[in-house]
């Protein structure tokens, strides 16, 4: 008990204002109950925190079966956690300028697929593939984009996938 007690103190923040007291029957080094309830409080948010980063959101919000191209200019590309964010400035059918922001995975995610923080810069003209939002606004998640030098990058997670064929099911 002594032992864990000691491992507690290293890991959890507030175990050092625990008190230890000697147990008078054995001479055994004993967690007060108001601690060592602390202790299994404090070791339980611990375990269960990885959980809460890992289920914030789904793609719901993402029309999967739908693939809208847009071809404009870079705007701002945000290498942020826990989401990147690339803004571009796309032209609609009546040849209006439009903003649209593009939802992307975790820096760490499209590290791996071969991004950089300085992939993208203002003022870069891009061709994207993403899948709209259902509302009709001006955003989506990022599929794929194609850079100034005719170069490809995938986007990340669960939106990273092209819209399955017309009559295939998702």
């Amino acid at each position: 008990m002594q032992a864990l007690a000691h491992a507690l103190a290293v890991v959890i923040p507030f175990a050092p204002f625990a008190s230890i007291s000697q147990d008078s029957r054995g001479g055994r080094a004993r967690l007060r109950r108001s601690d060592l309830m602390m202790h299994r409080c404090l070791a339980a948010v611990l375990i269960c925190s990885p959980g809460i980063a890992l289920a914030h959101h789904s793609f719901a919000m993402f029309d999967m079966n739908k693939d809208v191209t847009l071809s404009g200019t870079v705007l701002q590309f945000q290498w942020a956690s826990p989401h990147s964010w690339l803004d571009i400035e796309a032209r609609d059918s009546a040849g209006k300028p439009v903003r649209w922001s593009l939802e992307m995975g975790a820096p760490n995610a499209l590290y791996r697929r071969g991004w950089r923080q300085f992939s993208l810069k203002p003022g870069d003209k891009v061709s994207t593939i993403l899948h709209p939002l259902r509302d009709g606004r001006f955003g989506g998640s990022l599929v794929s984009v194609t850079l100034p030098d005719g170069s490809q990058l995938l986007g990340s997670g669960g939106s990273a996938s092209p819209a399955p064929a017309a009559g295939k099911a998702p």
